[in-house]
């Protein structure tokens, strides 16, 4: 088959990490038929992880976060705001 350009994880691997946090990049060609909201239905399928359990799973289909460039900055920035809501980013900045 064709090789994968990024990281494959099993679910088996994904109940033994248990992650507070998923964020899983999409190129939005990519997108199943019933686009972001069938991603995040495809991860509720696993309730028993903890990103799934307390609404911490993130799909981000921005070309930003999948075509390597100089605007992967916006990705961080885009990661940071969601791994950390508590920070008031408009007066972070300053």
């Amino acid at each position: 088959g064709v090789p994968e350009a990024f990281p494959v994880v099993s679910r088996e691997a994904m109940l033994h990490a248990n992650p507070e946090v998923i964020v899983d990049l999409i190129n939005v060609g990519r997108l199943p038929a019933g686009g972001v909201e069938a991603c995040h239905e495809a991860w509720r399928e696993i309730k028993q992880l903890d990103a799934v359990a307390n609404g911490r799973v993130y799909v981000i289909t921005e070309s930003y976060a999948t075509v390597p460039g100089p605007r992967f900055i916006l990705l961080v920035e885009h990661l940071a705001r969601l791994l950390h809501p508590e920070v008031e980013w408009d007066e972070a900045r300053h």
